[in-house]
C-alpha cells in the first residue's frame, strides 16, 4: 500500500508574517508537481478543523510562521518528536497551536507516521497582506527544505512546467 502525504500551509493572509506558511506553500506548488499520493492544502487558520483534513495521511508536512525560535526569516525544521518541546517556548500565531493539534492526534492515536513542521520565524505580526522583507527572503529556503524532506520520505516530486503551477 502506498503512503499518502499532505503538504499543508498555515497562516492568516491579512497578518503580515503570519501568512508566510501560505506563501511558502504557494511557492512550493509553483516549483513542484507532486505524485498522485500527495496533496497540497491551504489550512489557513482553521485550528481544530485541521484534524479532519489530516485524517488518513501517513505523512504530514506543515509550513508555518513561528515566533521565538530565532531571528526574523530563520527557517527551522521541527520533527514530530520535538514539536511539544519546541512549541512550548515558541508560538504559532494562530488561535489553535500546532502543539495542541498534535497532542489531540496523539490522544486519539491518529498521529501520522511522519509529521514535520518547516517553520519560518516571523518578525512582525500586524495587519497587512505582505510579509516583511526578511521573512519573504526566507521562502526559497523553506521551499528547498520542504522538497528535501518530501524526497527523503519517498514522495515523487518533479519540477512544475512553466506557467503550470501545482494544485492547491
Amino acid at each position: 500500500m502506498t503512503e499518502k502525504t499532505l503538504v499543508m500551509g498555515l497562516g492568516n493572509r491579512v497578518m503580515t508574517d503570519d501568512a508566510v506558511g501560505l506563501f511558502a506553500l504557494e511557492a512550493f506548488g509553483e516549483a513542484y508537481e507532486l505524485g498522485e499520493n500527495a496533496d497540497l492544502f491551504d489550512g489557513g487558520t482553521l485550528g481544530l478543523e485541521l484534524l479532519a483534513y489530516m485524517e488518513g495521511y501517513d505523512n504530514v508536512l506543515i509550513a508555518d510562521c513561528i515566533v521565538g525560535r530565532g531571528g526574523p526569516g530563520e527557517v527551522v525544521r521541527v520533527d514530530k518528536e520535538d514539536v511539544a518541546i519546541v512549541f512550548e517556548r515558541c508560538l504559532s500565531p494562530h488561535q489553535m497551536g500546532l502543539k495542541d493539534i498534535i497532542a489531540i492526534l496523539e490522544l486519539q492515536q491518529r498521529t501520522p507516521k511522519r509529521l514535520t513542521v518547516v517553520g519560518i520565524n516571523g518578525g512582525q505580526i500586524d495587519v497587512g497582506t505582505e510579509p516583511t522583507s526578511a521573512v519573504a527572503a526566507a521562502i526559497p529556503e523553506a521551499v528547498a527544505m520542504m522538497a528535501s524532506i518530501l524526497e527523503s520520505w519517498g514522495v515523487e516530486l518533479k519540477p512544475a512546467a512553466k506557467g503550470r503551477p501545482g494544485t492547491l
